[in-house]
């Protein structure tokens, strides 16, 4: 295989000594627990789990191919989103060069399917994975199956591995390295694909056709000058690049890079992100403040799941100024009880539950599980959120806080 990244004969006797990573994210004995727990029509998470897979059975595959806007290249196999900020210049007769507005969605990115069709294949093949491993119905395999062939694997509709034309801006490029933050989600889909190991339908030739791509993929990541570009970024970017780096390769049977991803350049990170004052000074700069302040620190809790898979204690290292990730998360607690006002006005003044939810709940696992009831009121009454409660029960399933 090509060399991804250069391994010294530390980070070598290291992957040697350190557990092997059979999931992402997940805890393979925890989730294995909780699936022989179940009881359907008494346990909720699991029956809302098999509602939403139950709609996705009918569900047409989607493929980059079914795009009505042909990419540079001509070939329509290639990805393509717009920057989702960027808008027509008035003061221009053809509004060319676009001009930026952070945080206000140009409804001209639909227009560009690539994002959407990858979002829901993703979404689908996740629900379908997760309801596979829960309850052995081989039906909802089969549908991951079917969808990832026709997404990812055959030759006639899959997408080429690269992003070369993500998030394009109109009159400025046709492509930059943050359009990478447009597969955050297919890095969290590597565990559903684990999960659909144990599958008939899913065969070992699916899989490693999937390998294949994945590792054409990261490896377009590493050597691109675009995927480099997304690589130095310092804000919420970046920390989706490791993660995205470190999903991939321990899918492709590499835990060995991810191990090294982390801790060489992850580490780095907390110094880059977080001040003395535990805050996040990349993401609170954003119009949408909470929204991407959140988000980020949601990435770091995917980041220390996957670390903890490696063997690798992310919750104790501490910067430069002596910050770690507890820190960033208590940082929030004055917040969310009401003790002072956010810290600033957002363009958009809805709060998402969602990510501080999981945030939350893994500093609770990790430091003090019996508080967990307290910060979720304190949640819901900062937020006003009411969705995140009928979400949080498949995710209780997926990450149970006694793993």
């Amino acid at each position: 295989m090509k060399k991804l990244l250069p391994l010294c004969l530390a980070v070598l006797f290291a992957a040697a000594c350190a557990p092997a990573a059979k999931y992402v994210t997940l805890n393979g004995k925890a989730i294995e627990k909780v699936r022989k727990n179940i009881r359907p029509g008494e346990t909720p998470a699991y029956d809302a789990l098999i509602r939403k897979a139950d709609s996705f059975l009918k569900a047409k595959p989607l493929s980059v191919t079914m795009q009505t806007v042909t990419p540079p290249s001509g070939d329509k196999h290639d990805y393509m989103s717009m920057g989702p900020y960027w808008w027509p210049d008035p003061s221009k007769p053809d509004g060319l060069p676009y001009i930026r507005r952070d945080g206000q969605h140009n409804p001209e990115i639909k227009k560009m399917e690539s994002r959407t069709f990858l979002g829901k294949t993703v979404d689908r093949v996740n629900t379908l994975g997760q309801a596979w491993f829960f309850s052995r119905d081989e039906k909802y395999a089969a549908k991951a199956a079917e969808l990832l062939r026709v997404f990812f694997i055959d030759e006639e509709t899959k997408m080429n591995p690269n992003l070369t034309y993500g998030q394009s801006i109109p009159g400025i490029c046709t492509g930059r390295g943050v359009g990478l933050i447009d597969t955050h989600g297919l890095g969290g889909m590597m565990d559903a694909l684990l999960l659909l190991d144990s599958s008939k339908s899913w065969t070992a030739a699916d899989k490693k056709a999937m390998q294949a791509w994945i590792e054409a993929f990261y490896t377009w990541m590493l050597e691109s000058e675009i995927g480099k570009d997304e690589g130095r970024a310092k804000n919420n970017h970046g920390s989706a690049y490791d993660f995205q780096i470190c999903a991939y390769a321990i899918y492709c049977g590499h835990p060995e890079v991810a191990r090294e991803q982390i801790e060489k350049v992850t580490r780095k990170r907390m110094d880059e992100q977080f001040p003395a004052d535990a805050s996040q000074p990349w993401e609170l700069a954003r119009t949408n403040s909470w929204g991407y302040s959140t988000m980020n620190l949601n990435i770091w809790m995917e980041l220390a799941a996957t670390a903890e898979g490696l063997g690798i204690d992310l919750w104790s290292w501490k910067n430069d100024k002596g910050v770690g990730l507890k820190d960033v998360v208590e940082w929030y607690f004055p917040f969310l009880r009401g003790e002072k006002p956010w810290i600033k006005k957002d363009i958009n003044p809805k709060r998402s539950a969602g990510n501080i939810h999981r945030i939350m709940r893994e500093y609770c696992r990790r430091y003090c599980p019996d508080r967990l009831g307290e910060f979720e009121q304190q949640i819901f009454t900062f937020t006003g959120d009411t969705k995140y409660k009928t979400d949080v029960p498949v995710y209780n399933l997926l990450y149970p806080l006694d793993r």
